[in-house]
């Protein structure tokens, strides 16, 4: 999830692999500098700010939701420990 900090808008990528996620934030650095015309200064992690916590919790409870309503394995409803969402 990367949220975008003026307008708090948030970009949801889904990667498979960690190593995807810097592919994934050059995909939104272009997308972001191409529709305001500016380029992105500064990046922080917002690992411990408390509204990216609540947000990923969102998101979460969001997917788990659908999730619930298709014929997919329960492990993903879940949250088995190996097959974290």
């Amino acid at each position: 999830m990367t949220t975008h900090g003026h307008s708090c808008f948030g970009y949801l990528y889904l990667i498979t692999e960690k190593s995807q996620a810097f592919e994934m934030f050059t995909n939104f650095q272009t997308e972001v500098e191409r529709q305001l015309e500016k380029k992105i200064k500064i990046v922080r992690n917002s690992a411990t700010d408390g509204l990216a916590e609540k947000r990923n919790r969102t998101l979460k409870d969001m997917v788990l939701s659908k999730i619930s309503k298709t014929d997919l394995p329960t492990f993903l409803e879940r949250g088995d420990q190996n097959n974290k969402l």
